[in-house]
């Protein structure tokens, strides 16, 4: 049975609070415990928190915040502290603190999870159809459909409601998921799909990531996300400014060399710009070759390993590579064939991956990967150089000859 550590985020909820429902609950329920979190509220959300955790100590925990700073962050502190917990907790997750998706929801979340263990994440959806009581303003229901549907093209996964407030999953992957603050301080929802795409690929996603249609939803009044929150969501960092101009950082930006979980083929260049143009590939954790190097490494099971660079110059580059089973690199350096590779010294072949790129495949353990520019035009003309010059010295020593007799 799995044991549930559920995150409640809080922010002036004095009002809006259904204290009743959650004690009652939590008591019908010994395997869930909720974990509230005070996120920096002024009015008197805090002393209703602490009547509820009177009422049932140890199944109720309060994590308070000094001041406000929105759902992402809130919900994350939660988890974190849920994890980091005594509770042996297998799941977790997040729900919203009125309740507007109710908690007797939560048994069809948590049977997705004990009867397919593939799932790693269960999510709410929130499909308006016969049978289902789900009230929604209709201003914000297609609202959030339109931005629903940009969010699912930009993911490349057939996502429905990407920001239903009611996730559950599997406390190691939210223990991934979490690690970082992410971008946004509401819309944090669909980071989390794509924090889980980059884990698993949009295969093993599809298959991953369960969508429960809820039976009912109530949209309750006051909610405090706006408009204007879609639209704030920052792709790139400041990092410095230089008088006129500034300078940001990219943060979805991949590194110049990592390791990608599996291969997929592709008949030509078009058809390899195709799958990245549509974001059908994710290239974080799948890589493209031709289809001769598909089916060359097809028999080989690639395994998450550590990249580092340890040397770099314009004509060299040496990796640290560490993989529990084979591997797969990618260099964000462009393919051609004069550039070479060496695992500890031996030669190994380079593939062409992601129509520009360079790829190798490399085995299990730790090993030195070095990448070395050997241009042929170079030895070509160096060749016809040294021959032009011991030409031009045979020359010269018969000429000094002739004059000496």
């Amino acid at each position: 049975m799995n044991r549930l550590a559920l995150i409640i985020p809080c922010y002036n909820e004095e009002d809006r609070l259904p204290c009743e429902a959650f004690i009652s609950y939590a008591s019908e329920h010994p395997d869930v415990s909720f974990f509230f979190v005070d996120d920096g509220s002024t009015d008197g959300t805090r002393s209703l928190l602490e009547q509820m955790q009177m009422k049932l100590p140890g199944r109720i925990t309060i994590v308070s915040l000094s001041e406000n700073q929105g759902k992402a962050q809130a919900v994350r502190m939660g988890i974190l502290e849920a994890l980091c917990s005594p509770g042996d907790f297998t799941c977790t997750g997040y729900w919203d603190a009125d309740l507007s998706t109710s908690l007797e929801e939560l048994s069809g979340f948590l049977r997705i999870l004990n009867e397919r263990p593939e799932v790693v994440m269960v999510t709410g959806c929130r499909i308006k159809r016969l049978g289902a009581r789900i009230k929604r303003h209709e201003f914000r229901h297609y609202l959030g459909r339109f931005f629903a549907s940009a969010a699912s093209l930009v993911l490349g996964l057939p996502v429905y409601d990407t920001q239903c407030g009611a996730k559950i999953m599997r406390a190691n992957i939210a223990a991934e998921i979490f690690s970082e603050p992410f971008i946004s301080r509401w819309i944090f929802d669909v980071e989390i799909f794509f924090r889980v795409l980059n884990m698993l690929g949009s295969r093993w996603c599809e298959d991953s990531v369960y969508e429960q249609p809820l039976s009912s939803w109530n949209e309750v009044a006051n909610s405090k996300i706006r408009i204007r929150d879609i639209m704030q969501v920052p792709l790139y960092e400041r990092v410095r400014d230089y008088g006129n101009a500034t300078l940001y950082r990219n943060r979805n930006a991949l590194p110049r060399a990592w390791s990608v979980r599996s291969l997929v083929s592709a008949r030509d260049f078009q058809e390899t710009r195709n799958l990245l143009h549509t974001l059908k590939v994710n290239p974080a954790t799948e890589g493209i070759v031709t289809i001769e190097t598909f089916n060359s490494l097809k028999n080989t099971s690639l395994s998450e390993g550590v990249v580092k660079i340890t040397e770099r110059s314009p004509n060299r580059l040496s990796l640290s590579t560490t993989f529990p089973g084979s591997g797969f690199v990618v260099v964000a350096d462009q393919y051609h064939k004069d550039w070479h590779a060496y695992i500890d010294g031996e030669e190994t072949p380079i593939y062409r991956t992601n129509g520009i790129l360079r790829g190798v495949s490399v085995p299990a353990g730790t090993h030195k990967l070095t990448f070395v520019y050997k241009p042929r035009v170079f030895l070509v003309t160096l060749f016809l150089s040294l021959l032009l010059a011991s030409l031009l010295a045979v020359h010269a020593g018969v000429l000094h000859m002739r004059r000496n007799t």
